[in-house]
């Protein structure tokens, strides 16, 4: 992995394995994916080319296949965002000396942020544009979108909640 990255003069971001229940492991997976996306590419193509065990060579042409999506890059810079905003909530959580006011306007922080996240077409659209120069980038097929009409009521709704 090491040497694809300098062929291709990235710098590594290191790779964790997954846990269930730690924040920090899923934002750092997130975020090493992210910034290592070309460098993982290159290194799991070459893992299917030159390993001779049919099993390896056939999950790792599964995993370039899901990486090769819009849907993957799309939730990939989705999350990131989102998972980075978790983790420094759940870092000062997870200190010793946070008593519980401090704890609850954290979390009441982290909703408000998490909201405006979610509510902000700019963000959105950011992040739409960013997924389809990625695609574009790594030769990833975009499918044709379709404008969605959003229902007068569900709009109403929306701005109740905001509100």
């Amino acid at each position: 992995m090491e040497t694809i990255a300098n062929s291709l003069n990235l710098k590594l971001k290191t790779l964790k394995s997954l846990s269930t229940t730690r924040w920090a492991c899923r934002a750092e997976a997130v975020s090493a994916i992210k910034e290592n996306y070309t460098a993982l590419l290159v290194a799991i193509k070459e893992i299917s080319d030159r390993t001779k065990q049919a099993d390896v060579r056939a999950k790792a042409l599964g995993i370039l296949n899901q990486m090769k999506t819009f849907e993957f890059i799309f939730a990939m810079l989705m999350l990131n965002p989102i998972l980075s905003l978790v983790l420094k909530v759940s870092v000062y959580l997870q200190s010793s000396n946070i008593n519980l006011l401090t704890a609850f306007e954290l979390v009441k922080s982290l909703k408000q942020s998490l909201i405006l996240l979610r509510n902000n077409e700019k963000e959105f659209q950011d992040i739409f544009k960013k997924t389809v120069q990625m695609c574009n980038d790594n030769d990833i097929l975009i499918p044709d979108l379709k404008r969605r009409r959003v229902s007068s009521n569900l709009m109403n709704l929306i701005k109740l909640n905001i509100q």
